[in-house]
């Protein structure tokens, strides 16, 4: 490999980024709708946004993404805060003062010497060990957040605070809004809506921007990948573009991961454009790249001590049925993958033992959702970014035969939010 080639494999490598959330609006794809509500509500005083999702729809991408779009916006500071699970609302809050770096009068020097923020000294000499309220909170931000002194506070995985310290949040939202302090607040994590991830919504349904991220949809994807070839001055066929998208099941994850794993190929090879072919053989090395909890589920989902047990073609039926608008398909939506999959024909009897495994069973996760009554029960996945992974095991062990391109069949991306109907 010459120079040239690792040159742009290292490009390659921070264009793409499976690994870390993208933090320059450059490299970032889509989302323009999100981005326009979020930008409304940091440009109006008091109002304030809620952020939520699945895991893996790029929620703490886009939040990254707004301190490189209001760079040059003068005297608007954006700071971001991760949330731990140990975490209390005064702890969140300390962490949120250390990052904003506001000179109280007197005392320079001994800050530093302390290694402490002069927020954070002003906070300890407030309130020492008394606990903190949102009217607290609010005091404070009124005295740094002045008319030539705009903070935009980002709270990231706020989903893993605990309900009643996710509570506190909702009256310091209202306080602020009430009281038109110079601040914005950004509540990120994953939830299903708005009341999952904070049930006190109501009292400040009128202050705060609801952002809901769904899956991406096919263009949105599909702008990923041309971008990043923009970038990278090489060209992905229609083909190669295709199967990517449809494999990524709306995870912008995946898209990131699949289009690097083929662009290395494709550079290792020393040529200019990304194909079809470069993509399944980037199959096996992103399936190498995966995070540990989508292998480990997929893991206990499938062992079996039977020889010929189904659990893997199961599985990977429940991966390719065709979905409705929210991810959920029936058990009659298994025959024809399974046809596929296997060969022979299935009838629900033979495969039911295994949805309720999947869907029942402790020691298999469970990795499937089950919802509705009897005779109308439908099934998701636990983890939405298992789906994908599953599809991907399927073509890495040959248990999909054929070309990649026959059992593909390609929709127009008004059919909708990336996920392909391969059989209907």
């Amino acid at each position: 490999m010459d120079k040239n080639q690792l040159a742009l494999r290292a490009k390659c490598g921070l264009i793409f980024s499976p690994g870390a959330p993208i933090n320059r609006y450059e490299l970032f794809a889509g989302r323009v709708e999100s981005i326009r509500k979020v930008v409304n509500a940091v440009t109006s005083r008091g109002r304030h946004v809620i952020m939520y999702g699945q895991r893996g729809v790029g929620k703490t991408s886009l939040a990254s993404i707004f301190k490189d779009i209001f760079h040059e916006m003068e005297g608007l500071r954006i700071f971001k805060i991760n949330c731990a699970e140990t975490d209390g609302f005064h702890d969140v809050w300390r962490n949120a003062f250390r990052e904003i770096p506001v000179i109280v009068e007197g005392g320079l020097d001994d800050l530093k010497q302390l290694g402490k923020s002069s927020i954070e000294y002003r906070l300890d000499q407030l309130f020492h060990d008394e606990a903190i309220t949102p009217s607290d909170i609010r005091r404070i931000v009124q005295t740094i957040c002045q008319d030539d002194f705009e903070v935009v506070l980002i709270f990231d995985e706020f989903d893993r605070l605990a309900e009643e310290e996710r509570a506190l949040f909702a009256d310091t939202i209202k306080d602020l809004s009430d009281n038109s302090v110079n601040t914005t607040v950004v509540l990120v994590g994953v939830a299903r809506d708005v009341i999952e991830l904070l049930q006190e919504h109501e009292s400040i349904k009128r202050c705060v921007v609801q952002v809901s991220l769904e899956p991406m949809d096919w263009n949105e994807l599909k702008s990923i990948l041309t971008k990043a070839m923009a970038q990278l001055y090489l060209t992905m066929d229609d083909a190669a573009i295709d199967l990517i998208v449809f494999l990524s099941q709306g995870y912008p994850f995946y898209t990131h991961l699949l289009g690097q794993e083929a662009t290395y190929c494709a550079i290792d090879d020393n040529r200019k454009e990304v194909t079809l072919k470069d993509v399944g053989n980037g199959i096996k090395s992103a399936l190498g790249s995966m995070p540990e909890t989508e292998s480990a589920e997929y893991h206990a989902a499938t062992i079996s001590q039977r020889e010929n047990s189904l659990n893997s073609a199961v599985l990977l039926a429940c991966a390719l049925a065709k979905v409705d608008q929210r991810g959920y398909f029936s058990s009659a939506d298994l025959r024809a993958p399974m046809k596929v999959i296997t060969g022979k024909s299935y009838q629900i009897p033979q495969y039911a033992k295994h949805l309720k495994s999947f869907s029942e069973d402790e020691s298999r996760g469970p990795v499937l959702h089950k919802t509705g009554a009897t005779r109308r029960i439908r099934y998701g996945f636990a983890n939405p970014l298992l789906r994908p992974y599953v599809i991907l095991k399927g073509i890495a062990e040959k248990m999909i035969g054929g070309d990649l391109t026959e059992w593909i069949t390609v929709v127009k991306p008004e059919t909708g939010k990336g996920q392909l109907p391969l059989f209907t």
